[in-house]
């Protein structure tokens, strides 16, 4: 199956809106999305979480490591 290329300001958009499905981090407020170079990379980029809000630290970043793997089957991030 194709993956969708798509833009860092979507990617951050969906990546929130996903981690923020997950109990206890519906107030995360920021991702920062990395363009990986990696060619062995499943994908051609990563997340991290910047701004947790009131969520656990160690919990918006396990949503954010779920939301990367549901993510990246379905999404490239542009980089042109």
């Amino acid at each position: 199956m194709a993956k969708t290329p798509v833009s860092m300001a979507e990617l951050q958009r969906l990546m929130l809106a996903e981690i923020r499905t997950h109990d206890g981090c519906e107030d995360v407020t920021d991702v920062s999305i990395y363009h990986v170079t990696d060619e062995q990379s499943e994908s051609n980029w990563s997340v991290g979480v910047i701004g947790c809000g009131s969520a656990a630290p160690d919990a918006a970043n396990r949503a954010a490591i779920r939301a990367q793997i549901a993510l990246r089957r379905k999404y490239d991030l542009l980089t042109d």
